[in-house]
């Protein structure tokens, strides 16, 4: 992991000992990436980590407001906002912006509970969802920024990154 991050610290996890980029709060971690060939396109993917107790989908809570977590391209461009949930009673925004329509629980997750992280007594820990982004993009830089608002603390809420690409497509019109 290069300079082109501005957060490197990388965690592992109790099961499967997979090294991942976090754990993650309420600070933006930022992918700079600079000198990019000549392109129309760009594609960004990535496993997002939901560690422990994701919940509030839309709604404030007495310890804070919507557990809310944003992808942008740095260039003022709008951000992407969304909600998750861990537990398994409710029901989230994702695959839609936050805030937005309200879909099934956990419909786009790949994986759930396979990291070995855990809640109090709850046994819905963590998630894995594959999030992928294709925009028009022609820059020479990308300046990517993710973030959460109103995470409560690490050992409540947090997420990470794992498996991170970034593709430029050089054909006009894909």
């Amino acid at each position: 992991m290069g300079n082109e991050w501005s957060y490197t610290h990388r965690d592992v996890t109790p099961w499967g000992a997979r090294l991942f980029l976090g754990q993650l709060g309420n600070d933006p971690v930022r992918l700079n990436l600079s000198d990019l060939p000549v392109h129309y396109r760009v594609k960004v993917s990535f496993d997002l980590f939901l560690i422990r107790l994701w919940g509030e989908q839309g709604e404030e809570s007495p310890l804070s407001g919507p557990d809310i977590w944003s992808f942008c391209i740095e260039d003022g461009s709008p951000p992407f906002e969304t909600t998750f949930r861990n537990l398994e009673s409710s029901a989230e925004n994702y695959s839609e912006s936050f805030p937005g329509g309200v879909n099934s629980l956990q419909a786009w997750v790949v994986e759930s509970n396979t990291l070995g992280y855990a809640y109090y007594n709850f046994h819905s820990g963590d998630v894995v969802y594959r999030m992928e982004y294709t925009f028009e993009h022609d820059a020479g830089d990308l300046p990517l920024a993710l973030s959460a608002f109103s995470l409560y603390g690490l050992s409540d809420w947090s997420w990470g990154l794992d498996n991170v690409d970034v593709y430029v497509i050089q054909e006009e019109g894909l």
